[in-house]
């Protein structure tokens, strides 16, 4: 990826800020388990969403086709009333 310099200072600032609020928070979370003599059960934060894998959702219609498939029977001839097991 090609980035010109002042878009990638801006973007390291950013960064930076970020960097600087994670710090905060757990600063905050320390105090506060310090406070109650205890470890506060903090809930995780979520994922990045630079890290997660976008899937592309499959519609059950296309499962249920694709099950049919797998179980499909012969037709049966005029003169047949039943399937043949071979």
């Amino acid at each position: 990826m090609n980035i010109d310099q002042p878009t990638r200072m801006q973007i390291d600032a950013l960064l930076i800020q970020r960097e600087s609020q994670f710090c905060r928070v757990h600063e905050v979370e320390n105090t506060i388990n310090e406070i109650l003599g205890s470890d506060y059960p903090f809930p995780s934060p979520p994922p990045l969403s630079s890290l997660t894998k976008r899937r592309k959702p499959r519609t059950k219609k296309k499962e249920a086709k694709d099950k049919l498939k797998a179980f499909a029977l012969p037709l049966l001839n005029e003169s047949e009333s039943a399937f043949r097991i071979t």
